[in-house]
C-alpha cells in the first residue's frame, strides 16, 4: 500500500536526483558516446564488441517489464491508512498484506536483476571518468557476494554523485533484502519484523514501519524506473536527432581492440525496431 502523496513525492524527488547524475555523467565519461553505449547495453559478444540485451541481458528485461509495467502498487489518496491498519487483524489474507507482500516480491526482484545491477555498475565507470566496461559479466562477479558487490562496488563508487549515492543508501537494506528471500519476516499491525535480525535479549528483534517501508520501496521502484526511462531519453532526445547532423549518420562510440585498446567506431540508427546496428 502506497499512499498517493508520497508516491508523487518520491516520484518527484527520485527523478530529480538522477537527472542530475546523467548530467554530471555528461562530464566526465571518457568519451561523448559512453551513454549511448551504456543505454544500448554494450558487451562482448563471440568475442567481438555487440550491442543489445544479448541471451542474458533478454532474461533480465522481461522481469524488468514484470516489475515496472504493472506500476507501483495499490495507491491510497488516504494519507492515513497505515494508521487505520493498525485496526486489521493480519491472518496473512487481507487486501492491506496482501498489498506490501506484492511490493516486497518486486523489491526483491529489483536488486536481484543482474540487467539493473550491470547498467547501475557502468554508470558508475562513467561517473569517475572511467571506460565502460564491456566485458563485465555481472552475473559471475555477483554469483556469491551480491549484497557486499552492491554495497561496495556499486554503491562506494558513487561519491561524485552524493544525492545519488544517497539515494541508492535509502533504497537498498541488505537485511530487508535478505529476510524477504528467505521469508524472515512478519507484518504486524505497525509495520514489518525481520526475523532474521537478532537483537539483545530486550530488544530481539529488527523492524520497520510501514512509512519507512513505503520510501524504501518506492525510491527503489522509482530508481529502477527512472534509470532506465532517463538513458532512453537521452538516446532519443540527444542521440538520435544528432543523426541527422554528422556525415555519416553514425554516432561515434569507443570499442575495445586487442591492437590498440581502444578505437573509435561507428553506430547507426534505425527507426524501424529503435535500434542501433554497427553497419
Amino acid at each position: 500500500m502506497i499512499r498517493e502523496s508520497y508516491a508523487n513525492k518520491y516520484n518527484d524527488e527520485v527523478r530529480g536526483i538522477i537527472h542530475e547524475l546523467f548530467n554530471i555523467c555528461k562530464m566526465t565519461m571518457v568519451h561523448p558516446g559512453d551513454l549511448l553505449v551504456c543505454q544500448q547495453n554494450g558487451f562482448i559478444g563471440l568475442g567481438a564488441p555487440s550491442i543489445g540485451l544479448g541471451e542474458t541481458g533478454y532474461n533480465y528485461y522481461k522481469q524488468l517489464n514484470q516489475i515496472v509495467f504493472p506500476g507501483l502498487g495499490m495507491i491510497s489518496k488516504d494519507d492515513n491508512c497505515f494508521v487505520k491498519s493498525r485496526d486489521i487483524f493480519f491472518d496473512g489474507t487481507t487486501e492491506f498484506e496482501r498489498s506490501i507482500e506484492d511490493e516486497m516480491h518486486r523489491y526483491q526482484l529489483i536488486w536481484e536483476n543482474g540487467f539493473f545491477l550491470r547498467t547501475l555498475k557502468e554508470i558508475s565507470h562513467l561517473l569517475n571518468g572511467e571506460h565502460y566496461d564491456w566485458e563485465l559479466d555481472i552475473d559471475s562477479k555477483t554469483k556469491n557476494t551480491r549484497s557486499n558487490y552492491i554495497k561496495d562496488a556499486i554503491i562506494a563508487k558513487y561519491t561524485k554523485a552524493p544525492n545519488f549515492q544517497k539515494l541508492l543508501n535509502q533504497a537498498y537494506n541488505k537485511d530487508l533484502r535478505n529476510a524477504i528471500s528467505h521469508t524472515q519476516y512478519n507484518l504486524v499491525q505497525s509495520g514489518i519484523v525481520l526475523t532474521n535480525i537478532k537483537g539483545d535479549n530486550e530488544h530481539p528483534f529488527y523492524g520497520i514501519t510501514f512509512e519507512q517501508w513505503e520510501e524504501i520501496y518506492s525510491k527503489a521502484w522509482f530508481l529502477l524506473r527512472y534509470v532506465f526511462s532517463g538513458l532512453k531519453d537521452i538516446m532519443e532526445l540527444f542521440y538520435v536527432p544528432l543523426t541527422k547532423e554528422t556525415l555519416s549518420g553514425g554516432i561515434p562510440i569507443i570499442v575495445p581492440d586487442d591492437r590498440q585498446k581502444w578505437r573509435e567506431t561507428c553506430v547507426y540508427y534505425f527507426e524501424k525496431g529503435n535500434r542501433w546496428v554497427f553497419h
